[in-house]
């Protein structure tokens, strides 16, 4: 999950109309992925969409601005990027058999696999709506989405440097990701909604309906619990090594361990516990026990030195 920053939003200042990044996201339209439609949340429609033309698009973000002023954000960009390991995951489980690229699924596979990806763009946005602290959902949200199943060599790759490929050409394997453009108003246009941590201090408080909440994003919380989302979704098994807390040095983790706390509800947590192995265990030992969780964590170094050490001084006395 990542929340671009307007500065490397691609085709567009996001302080003016929004129609040139709509039109970047349309260059996989000769693939035809979504049947070159985008889906989301208009105003057109108090339901979610699944077929959203590139003017519907364009005029949903464009007229969403009521409020703003010249210099201020009129959108965000977020896109959903998943691992090769998790894809295929996905698309094996749907064809029932082992899938490795979006070629291999037929046209009705092909459709299902997309159409859960919608599924889950659509909670992801409940999860960005609610991160704000301010009451939303998903249905208060403007937004559209595309999916994109491709992506190609860039003109610093490695593989195009050496000659074995040209800037622009497909890479092989499972590359699908899903695009989303979010106003920066609420479908009422009564509420500014900014991931941007410069713009809202997660820290800061306002009181709404005479009670104290936090105001601002929380991007850790935020990735946190699109992870657990895509685990619960697609009854996937994490490990450890894959997770977003395993990215993060110590003090991230306590500090994440700690947002995770706070946010989640004790049902939450018990669902999330059910799903996860040492990923979980690790962040429970940390916001229950941090401490002792720290003796654990150097305590199993130690003896993994220890065990290594061994080894080869096996291997040197056999070798004698």
């Amino acid at each position: 999950m990542k929340v671009h920053k307007p500065s490397s939003t691609p085709g567009a200042d996001n302080k003016g109309s929004v129609s040139k990044l709509i039109d970047y996201l349309e260059k996989e339209n000769s693939s035809l992925e979504n049947g070159g439609f985008f889906f989301g949340r208009t105003k057109d429609d108090d339901r979610f969409q699944d077929m959203i033309t590139r003017t519907q698009a364009a005029m949903a973000i464009d007229r969403n601005i009521k409020g703003l002023k010249k210099k201020d954000s009129k959108f965000f960009m977020l896109t959903l990027n998943f691992s090769s390991k998790e894809q295929e995951h996905m698309a094996s489980k749907i064809a029932g058999r082992k899938i490795t690229d979006v070629a291999q699924l037929n046209e009705r596979e092909r459709q299902v696999y997309e159409q859960k990806m919608k599924m889950y763009t659509q909670k992801v946005m409940d999860e960005y709506a609610k991160n704000f602290n301010r009451g939303l959902t998903e249905k208060d949200m403007v937004y559209v989405s595309k999916i994109e199943h491709n992506r190609t060599y860039k003109g610093n790759d490695p593989e195009v440097l050496n000659g074995d490929k040209k800037s622009g050409d497909k890479k092989p394997g499972m590359h699908t990701h899903v695009h989303i453009v979010v106003s920066r108003q609420d479908a009422t246009q009564s509420k500014s909604l900014s991931p941007n941590a410069k713009e809202l201090k997660a820290n800061s408080h306002h009181v709404l309906n005479g009670n104290k909440v936090t105001k601002g994003f929380n991007h850790e919380v935020f990735k946190l619990k699109t992870e657990r989302l895509f685990d619960k979704e697609f009854s996937y098994g994490r490990k450890f090594h894959e997770s977003y807390s395993a990215k993060s040095n110590n003090e991230s983790l306590k500090s994440v361990a700690t947002m995770y706390k706070n946010q989640l509800t004790p049902q939450e947590y018990k669902e999330m516990a059910a799903l996860s192995d040492s990923n979980l265990n690790m962040v429970y030992r940390y916001f229950t026990k941090p401490n002792q969780a720290m003796l654990h964590k150097l305590n199993t170094n130690i003896q993994n030195q220890l065990s290594l050490k061994a080894k080869v001084q096996d291997q040197m006395l056999n070798g004698l």
